[in-house]
């Protein structure tokens, strides 16, 4: 995949017009630039995170500031953690407020921004369905999207079809089973491995609540 990091008010300007009818190419994809996106992080921490709990925002973080080193060098992108990524950016954008930093632009043009950024990470998750078998980072993303998706269009079936997405890739990861009798965790275990799973564990959790 082939991203544009531009500025949000460039990205704003650019495909406005065009919505909601724009279907971007699965390859060229705008993408806020450095800043701007580690503002939208931070809103996300601040606005959604306590009532979507499926991410550890450090390791977040980090993928952010490796995920951009990769897009600017170039280096091989990984679609799931694309769509992650303008999801995160998507969800925030749609709650944040422009009064909090000068980076973002007025409220009226943060909805905007949502729609284009949630058109963006859903080609990042179609390519990432056609081309790789499906990770932790697809059920996040497939999840963020369909919150998105719900205060964009209301109960649609678009929303819908997101969160039975989330679920399949799921079971094929075998989150039903990360509190089974076979997933004792091993006392070796590293920190990282440790904060992977309790991570999986939200998520399939969170799948499980919702879907109830």
């Amino acid at each position: 995949m082939i991203f544009k990091l531009r500025k949000v008010e460039d990205i704003i300007q650019r495909y406005t017009n065009s919505l909601p009818t724009t279907q971007y190419s699965p390859i060229h994809i705008p993408l806020p630039e450095y800043p701007e996106a580690v503002e939208l992080l931070r809103n996300y921490e601040l606005n959604v995170d306590h009532f979507v709990r499926i991410l550890f925002i450090p390791s977040i973080r980090s993928l952010l500031k490796s995920f951009y080193q990769n897009v600017t060098e170039p280096a091989q992108i990984q679609p799931c953690e694309a769509a992650l990524l303008l999801s995160i950016f998507a969800i925030s954008a749609y709650f944040s407020n422009a009064s909090d930093n000068s980076l973002l632009p007025c409220n009226d043009d943060l909805l905007k921004l949502s729609i284009i950024l949630s058109k963006a990470a859903l080609d990042a998750l179609d390519y990432s369905k056609r081309t790789t078998s499906g990770s932790i980072e697809d059920v996040q993303a497939n999840i963020l999207m369909s919150f998105v998706v719900y205060h964009l269009d209301g109960f649609s079936a678009r929303g819908r079809s997101l969160c039975a997405a989330a679920m399949v890739i799921a079971r094929d990861l075998r989150l039903h089973r990360i509190d089974g009798d076979d997933a004792i965790p091993d006392t070796n275990w590293t920190t990282e491995a440790i904060i992977e799973r309790e991570v999986m564990r939200r998520v399939w959790w969170h799948i499980t609540s919702t879907d109830w």
